[in-house]
């Protein structure tokens, strides 16, 4: 795993934690949102290589 993708995870874990102080409905959608995030990242990443 490159060091981008690493900070990238340890940035998305810092969002979803500072989430789970809203309400669930909008936990949830950080949670998707950084999901996305991290997919699209990956899926790029495959296709950079």
């Amino acid at each position: 795993m490159s060091n981008q993708k690493i900070d990238l995870v340890v940035k998305l874990q810092e969002i979803q934690a500072l989430a789970k102080d809203l309400d669930n409905t909008r936990a949830s959608v950080v949670d998707s949102l950084c999901a996305t995030i991290l997919t699209v990242f990956t899926d790029y990443e495959k296709k950079s290589d």
